[in-house]
Parts: C-alpha cells; sequence; structure tokens
C-alpha cells in the first residue's frame, strides 16, 4: 500500500487545516469541500519548510480534518461521509484503474435516500482502508455500520454459502451491492475486453442474481436500453423482435441472453435454483424440455 504523509497548515482563511502528500511526490493535496475530494494546492510557499507544513500523523490529520466545528456540528452525513472516504481511500485506484473516489460517486449517484448514499459512499470503507467500525458507528450510528460491515466480504469467506446470504439479510447492504455489481458488469469503461474479463463479468452477473437483482438493475449505467422491450430476466419481449440482434454492440451480446421465444438451444437464461450454489439453465428445462446438467458456480 502507498505511503501517505500528513501535515497541518494554516490556510487562507485563517483556519488549521490539514495537507495530504504521496510518498516521494512534491506535491501536497488539500480538501475541497465543494468537490469532496483532495485535491491539488497551488502556493507559492517552500512545501519543505516544515515550520509552515508542520508534519503530524494521520490520526491527528483526521482529527484536525474532521472534527471542526463545522464537520461536528453543520455538516450533513453525506457531507461526512464525502470526507471520510476522500481521507481514508486517498492515493487508492478501483478496478478499473481510476481514482476509487469515481467508482464511489458513480455508485452513490444511483440513490436519493440519505442512509442509502451514505452507505454507497462507505462500502469499500472497511474492505479497503484501516477505517474502523467503531469510527463509523460513531458518526453514522449502528443502522449504517450494519449495512457497511453486511457488504465487506471477510477473509477467506465463503461468497456463496455465506456473504451473499448474510448480505441478503441487509436490505440496505444488498441495494448498494447490487448498483455496485452493476458497475463492475460495465465493460464499457475498458478499452479492450479479454476473455478473464468477460469471465469476471458473468461471475458478477451470478453474484447480483443470487442477491436477487432484475436484470433491469444489472444493465450499467452506461448501456441505454430500449425502454418495454425486455422482461425481467431481460429477455426480449416476443412482441418486440424486430431489433437486429447482430447490430448489437459486444458488451450488450454479454448483457443480453439469448431470446428464448426462439426456442433455440442457445436460448437459455441463468437463474439461481438456491440449491447448494448451483445454477441451471432453468429456460431451457422449461421451454425446450431438455434435461441440463446443474453446473457449480466457481469463484
Amino acid at each position: 500500500m502507498e505511503k501517505i504523509k500528513y501535515y497541518k497548515y494554516t490556510n487562507q482563511n485563517g483556519k488549521e487545516d490539514i495537507l495530504l502528500q504521496h510518498e516521494g511526490i512534491s506535491i501536497l493535496y488539500f480538501y475541497n469541500e465543494n468537490t469532496s475530494s483532495f485535491e491539488e494546492l497551488v502556493t507559492d510557499q517552500d512545501i519543505n519548510d516544515t515550520t509552515i507544513f508542520i508534519p503530524i500523523t494521520k490520526q491527528e490529520a483526521f482529527q484536525i480534518g474532521y472534527n471542526e466545528q463545522t464537520y461536528k456540528k453543520t455538516k450533513t452525513f453525506i457531507q461526512k461521509a464525502w470526507f471520510l472516504a476522500a481521507f481514508f481511500h486517498f492515493g487508492q485506484k478501483w478496478k478499473d484503474g481510476k481514482d476509487m473516489m469515481k467508482h464511489l460517486q458513480i455508485v452513490a449517484s444511483a440513490f436519493k435516500d440519505m442512509a442509502e448514499i451514505v452507505t454507497a459512499i462507505l462500502h469499500e470503507l472497511l474492505a479497503c482502508t484501516d477505517c474502523n467500525s467503531s469510527l463509523i458507528k460513531v458518526i453514522f450510528g449502528e443502522r449504517i455500520l450494519e449495512a457497511v460491515e453486511a457488504l465487506t466480504r471477510k477473509r477467506g469467506e465463503d461468497i456463496v454459502y455465506s456473504y451473499i446470504p448474510r448480505l441478503r439479510k441487509n436490505p440496505l447492504g444488498k441495494k448498494v451491492k447490487i448498483i455496485d455489481i452493476r458497475e463492475l458488469m460495465d465493460l464499457n469503461k475498458l478499452e479492450e475486453i479479454t476473455q478473464q474479463d468477460i469471465e469476471t463479468y458473468h461471475k458478477y452477473k451470478q453474484v447480483g442474481m443470487m442477491l436477487g437483482a432484475s436484470f433491469i438493475e444489472l444493465v450499467p449505467s452506461s448501456i441505454l436500453l430500449e425502454e418495454n422491450r425486455y422482461d425481467s430476466l431481460g429477455r426480449i419481449l416476443p412482441n418486440r423482435r424486430s431489433k437486429n440482434y447482430s447490430k448489437l454492440t459486444q458488451v450488450e451480446r454479454l448483457l443480453l441472453p439469448e431470446n428464448p421465444y426462439s426456442r433455440s438451444k442457445n436460448s437459455a437464461y441463468f437463474e439461481f435454483k438456491g440449491k447448494e450454489g448451483y445454477w441451471v439453465t432453468d429456460s431451457a428445462k422449461k421451454e425446450l424440455h431438455e434435461t441440463i446438467e446443474m453446473k457449480p458456480l466457481k469463484f
């Protein structure tokens, strides 16, 4: 993990504030409340002058940055959540190589309810940083903590038999995870799609369905689908088959199952049966009256 340095200084408003720095890089970052992120500090002062920029510990930096009177009394839970996320995720990249904060912004933007937004902002905090449960509980309360903990997979925890059943019991956490999965499935973000990306895509799609997500809930935000064309499992409705399938992009082909109404052998869609973590091509059984071998879900 990249080492971060922390400093305190007096900002242009005469207040004590904090700065963060990547070790080995001569750039200091201040927290911009308007963008909810740390941005480069532009200054004529010598950033190596320790009488101006005073080195402090991470704990001291958090106390200064968060415990200002404005944060304690006048800031909303959402504003507090963004500060926590920006502070603890500073310098981290998401799986697509972009800044972690961008991923959190995309997930949070899918919600309007305050508790859902806060949970979305914090959903990677316990998994990817050294932030502890006690801090989340003190600031946001038991309900938010339970949701974030439900979203956090424990080390060595089995996905099918432990993590997903545990997450399903927390409605707030489950909502956030479905949106998180939706964005993980968005292959449009990649410059080149590899076989591994395709396998990962299908893994997340299965996890989303195990959580009870409908097809529409798993459609990545970068893909716009024709309204009222598909059912809840992504099958093209019988009276809406006019769209030329050959014109779909590679990502759309992965997203949409073949049309089961064509009675084609490739028309099967996958549905979780809830027994021993297996998936079965249920539509093929119903539509084609064939016996399909059950295949285990592997991670």
